[in-house]
């Protein structure tokens, strides 16, 4: 990860200090001068010959020589509600140290068109998509229990819900007033970079640590995607590798549009109840990957979930087998309760599996 030139100014000396302090705990690569003196300030810029890489100031520190010197981001540090200064994009100083990071380094990932400051994983993300045939087969709550899970194992996790109609805000309980509206538009941008703006949509739930993206404005807009634009949104903030682990919430069906997004996925976990209809749309599914000749792409992927029985009851449908079951739970009954009950089976099956 390459080395970043950083200058802060802002004259609250003391939230200077902890600011700066608390940056470069988080990220080492860091390098920042900082000043509260706002002569010392214009000074460095009119006497600093190479450029920098970021530049914040508070409004106060505002002069002629920020517009003279040349830096790949500027932005003027805020309380929350904006400065008077429409030159330069506001920046909510008063927040945890690493949401603020976050939000510098993704401006800043944009205007150099460079992500190498945001990886995690050289390797990228692993995505893990939780798909179903079968409605009400647990899916959404097995998606939030999996994401649960991996987050209190210390894994940075990201939440993204690709359903028709989605319970996301519900859940979350999410603030922003970015959507997923925003990342939907953006993959239909050829020139964005939909993974960037995915992590520029992202809060985090306090409880868990999981990120996510509220809802779209309108339902409706998730019908307007296609299969490409939707595997597009998934590969590109794969690619980025700012997260360990990237959970989709995926739609039913069983069609090209979902076997394309199915593709990006590194593990796909597929919950099912034992009943009649459930069984025999399992089978339908398995008849239809060999149809369409999916077989080979993503049996190695798949993992079949029996759901809300206590053990196995069936082996598999056609070339498919199911890996494991999860009894019945009060946690998977309520999704609302998924963050603040602990079922040991749960995380014990999911995490032999996933870590």
């Amino acid at each position: 990860m390459p080395i970043i030139n950083m200058a802060i100014a802002d004259s609250d000396n003391k939230y200077l200090k902890r600011l700066v302090n608390n940056l470069i705990e988080i990220d080492k690569q860091l390098n920042i001068s900082s000043f509260s003196e706002k002569s010392s300030f214009i000074r460095y810029l009119s006497e600093r010959n190479n450029h920098l890489h970021i530049l914040l100031f508070s409004e106060d520190m505002l002069s002629d020589e920020i517009d003279k010197h040349h830096a790949d981001l500027k932005m003027m540090l805020t309380d929350g509600i904006g400065g008077t200064n429409r030159q330069y994009k506001a920046l909510n100083k008063y927040r945890r140290a690493d949401e603020l990071l976050n939000e510098i380094l993704v401006e800043y990932s944009e205007a150099t068109g460079s992500v190498e400051n945001l990886k995690i994983s050289e390797n990228g993300s692993r995505v893990i998509g939780v798909y179903s045939p079968v409605g009400g087969s647990g899916k959404t709550t097995l998606s939030l229990a999996t994401a649960a899970m991996l987050a209190s194992a210390g894994r940075k996790v990201l939440y993204l819900n690709f359903e028709g109609v989605s319970s996301v805000d519900r859940v979350f309980n999410g603030t922003s007033n970015h959507t997923m509206s925003e990342v939907f538009l953006a993959a239909k941008t050829s020139k964005s970079n939909v993974g960037l703006k995915v992590i520029q949509c992202c809060e985090t739930h306090y409880d868990t640590g999981i990120d996510f993206v509220r809802a779209p404005e309108c339902a409706a807009e998730y019908s307007e995607m296609t299969a490409g634009e939707l595997k597009k949104i998934a590969e590109q903030t794969k690619e980025i590798g700012q997260y360990d682990d990237i959970i989709i919430d995926m739609n039913s069906g069983y069609n090209d549009d979902i076997f394309e997004l199915l593709e990006v996925c590194t593990r796909i976990l597929v919950p099912f109840k034992n009943t009649y209809t459930a069984l025999n749309k399992m089978e339908c599914f398995a008849d239809e990957i060999q149809k369409m000749q999916k077989l080979d792409a993503i049996e190695k992927k798949l993992i079949l979930i029996e759901n809300c029985s206590p053990s196995i009851s069936n082996d598999g449908f056609g070339a498919l087998s199911v890996k494991m079951s999860i009894g019945e739970d009060a946690v998977l009954r309520n999704v609302n309760n998924i963050f603040y009950s602990n079922s040991r089976e749960i995380s014990s099956k999911l995490g032999s599996i996933l870590l």
